[in-house]
């Protein structure tokens, strides 16, 4: 598969990888549409800053990595402990990879735990052909709001809010884009 692969400062690639194998608690993502935000150009910019060049303590992974964190898109496969979510199902991702156990994160707190990571930069994200996820790291969009609207929401934290913002989209969010 086609994966836009960060190798250092100025050095993006596009280049051709396996495709992700689904393990037990993840899906496989087909992304369609991946936003490109100030942190992506940073990281070729400035970077590697946030990319790891030596392995991450969460995912094991470091550069190059596939870059994109702001993801919705369609489910193609799921393992066989993800029984919420079934294939062709649009999705967002929620990019930030958190270790479940500090104290940050058993109150709730992902956004600040201190082993940290993020989907897109401590481990393959978007911007390939296929991602693989854990089941946490996602929110099935209702299916009235479209994937144009889903990226939108990928970076929204806690995903009640998503929630309550996917349900509002019908009255509120139509209103503001016309």
């Amino acid at each position: 598969m086609r994966a836009l692969r960060l190798h250092g400062q100025h050095d993006i690639r596009l280049e051709q990888t396996p495709i992700p194998s689904c393990g037990p608690s993840e899906v496989r993502i087909k992304p369609a549409l991946v936003g490109i935000c100030g942190t992506d150009v940073h990281e070729w910019s400035r970077g590697p800053t946030l990319v790891p060049t030596k392995a991450h303590v969460l995912t094991g992974c470091k550069a190059p990595i596939t870059l994109g964190h702001e993801i919705c898109g369609v489910v193609e496969e799921v393992g066989c402990e993800v029984d919420d979510i079934e294939p062709g199902q649009h999705v967002v991702v929620q990019p930030i990879l958190a270790d479940q156990t500090c104290r940050a994160c058993l109150l709730g707190n992902i956004n600040v735990c201190r082993q940290q990571g993020f989907v897109g930069l401590s481990k393959d994200g978007g911007l390939a052909d296929y991602l693989v996820v854990k089941r946490q790291n996602l929110e099935v969009l209702p299916a009235h709001v479209p994937l144009e609207l889903g990226g939108m929401f990928s970076n929204q934290l806690p995903s009640e809010r998503v929630r309550e913002a996917l349900i509002l989209y019908r009255s509120f969010v139509l209103t503001i884009l016309l």
